[in-house]
């Protein structure tokens, strides 16, 4: 059948309209993210996401991708990470080279980024991860890596890492091998930043906590220290010391108590734990007195205690303490992109409350898991949210996104900035009677493994809609890594050296890389509409947009 001459004009004419569309609002992506080397030289749209030259590629590469060196940092994971690497790791092999020839298998091959995810993953077998996401999204590169191995197949170095691996979710891969030499390159991701641990441990919360608390000090409109984070104070660090014991003497805590006890001790290594917590009751208290002589001698005495307000008014239900465990995601610390998963568990504990007393929530029963929207339909039923039926919308989940924020401004400065580092983390609250919400604790580490039916469901669609973002970050960063490069190779901005090429003007194009290398959203690699995680921090973007409106203004009139 013949097409008539109108319709095929109109055709053409609304297919040229739509790439004038397409090209201005990626023009305009570039600006909104101030990124002014893209608005001065604007890159060709690839017809495919291959290299004009994959031997100029490598080269040009080679001189542009900067190796960055772990910092020493107060906060880094461990003296390992910093000295020396353990030199184990479920047999894999330590290649110094590795990055060198990811980089020669990436130029010859790019495509292979936009296609399904190869995951390498040396998480259990029996592991939500290992068993139900990465089977369903893409490849898992090795699947006899794991706790799931034999002894004597972990030790030495007998398995190499991929080179088409373009993510990695693993352990602590991080502590036995060289981010950005022999593993998490440039074009790949994985999932641990080093510094995360001020996010995970109470004394390391404390002390960073401690000086936010004094910084806005004058400005409750941005941040009220009594709300979201129960104080806490590191009796090592003498200023900390000092005002606990001075806390302590003006509340007159003995005379107002009631018994009711008002503070709990941790030790302050891996703090997050309840191994090493006790009860502050009155005999320990006179005991911290005494020691510290009233807090006279704070910055004398060494210890590691974490002193902390104890939450002794939990909201219950049916007379039983539960947790509200939650996901959060920094998809980026270069520059910081951080998402809120807008689901959770609540888990409610076998056992009666018992007043005064520290016992973790335990739980396999699915009538013990509910949703957040469970847990809004008890409180109407029982009265306490004066029928609210939007109260989780409304109230809780807002509050949780603050709370994460704040959380963030407190610790993000310890993060490493490399554009191919993220991290997920399971954060848990508490709320109180009088339905304040109260972070408890985050776990940089989850295992994944699902006590119920129902919280296995909520990991498998989290964990796959963490990679649907992840995977956005990517493809995007190496989509303009193309552009770039095939910009260099087109205008011919470099000179022969040999059997090499060496890049013109290089140390400005370096700082150009840096910038095009951060990460940001491609317009065509954004999460879809169904994604479940939420942005709530976007340094890409300034004031209000940078935390998508969560974050009074007065919490921008001083720089953080």
């Amino acid at each position: 059948m013949k097409v008539p001459t109108n319709i095929l004009m109109v055709i053409f004419f609304a297919s040229n309209c739509l790439g004038i569309l397409f090209l201005a609002l990626h023009s305009q992506k570039f600006t909104t993210n101030g990124r002014n080397l893209q608005q001065q030289t604007p890159l060709p749209e690839p017809i495919s996401y291959r290299f004009l030259s994959p031997t100029k590629a490598f080269h040009i590469l080679s001189q542009l991708d900067q190796y960055q060196s772990p910092r020493n940092n107060t906060f880094l994971d461990s003296l390992s990470y910093i000295s020396e690497y353990r030199p184990f790791h479920y047999g894999l092999t330590s290649d110094k080279l590795y990055c060198h020839k990811h980089r020669l298998y990436f130029v010859n091959d790019p495509e292979y980024i936009f296609e399904k995810p190869r995951i390498f993953s040396d998480f259990d077998k029996d592991s939500v991860i290992r068993n139900r996401v990465i089977p369903s999204i893409g490849q898992d590169l090795k699947k006899n890596i794991g706790p799931h191995m034999k002894f004597e197949d972990s030790l030495g170095e007998h398995y190499e890492i991929n080179m088409d691996a373009s993510a990695f979710f693993c352990g602590n891969l991080y502590t036995a091998r060289k981010i950005g030499k022999e593993f998490s390159c440039l074009t790949q991701m994985s999932n641990h930043i080093p510094g995360h641990t001020l996010l995970t441990r109470k004394d390391y919360q404390a002390e960073a906590l401690f000086e936010y608390i004094n910084e806005f000090q004058d400005m409750p409109s941005c941040f009220d220290s009594n709300k979201y984070f129960p104080r806490a104070w590191t009796l090592d660090d003498q200023r900390q010391c000092e005002e606990f014991f001075s806390v302590l003497k003006e509340s007159s805590v003995n005379q107002q108590r009631n018994d009711e006890v008002v503070y709990i001790k941790r030790a302050g290594t891996r703090t997050n734990r309840l191994d090493g917590v006790r009860l502050l009751d009155g005999e320990f208290e006179e005991k911290l007195i005494k020691m510290y002589e009233g807090g006279e001698l704070c910055g004398k005495v060494q210890n590691n205690y974490v002193i902390e307000k104890f939450i002794s008014n939990p909201l219950l239900v049916n007379n039983k303490r539960f947790s509200l465990k939650a996901y959060m995601l920094i998809a980026s610390s270069n520059p910081l992109i951080v998402y809120y998963y807008n689901d959770g568990l609540i888990k409610i504990s076998e056992k009666k409350y018992q007043k005064n007393k520290i016992y973790e929530i335990e739980t396999s029963k699915d009538s013990n898991v509910w949703s957040m929207e469970d847990l809004e339909r008890y409180l109407i039923e029982a009265k306490k949210i004066n029928g609210d039926k939007n109260w989780v919308e409304n109230y809780l989940r807002p509050e949780m996104k603050k709370a994460l924020i704040h959380l963030m401004r407190i610790t993000q400065f310890s993060l490493q900035k490399i554009s191919s580092l993220y991290e997920l983390f399971e954060m848990e609250f508490m709320i109180d009677e009088e339905l304040n919400v109260w972070f408890i604790q985050a776990n940089g580490f989850p295992d994944l493994k699902a006590e119920s039916k129902k919280e296995g469901k909520l990991l498998e669609n989290m964990l796959k809609d963490h990679y649907e973002v992840m995977n956005g970050l990517l493809r995007s960063r190496v989509k303009r890594i193309i552009q770039y490069v095939n910009l260099i190779i087109k205008k011919k901005q470099f000179k022969p050296y040999g059997d090499k090429i060496l890049v013109e003007n290089v140390h400005e194009k370096r700082r150009e890389f840096a910038e095009i290398t951060k990460n940001w959203f491609e317009v065509e690699f954004e999460p879809s509409v169904g994604n479940r995680f939420v942005k709530i921090i976007d340094e890409n973007f300034s004031d209000l947009e940078m935390y998508n409106h969560n974050l009074p203004p007065a919490c921008f009139e001083i720089v953080s």
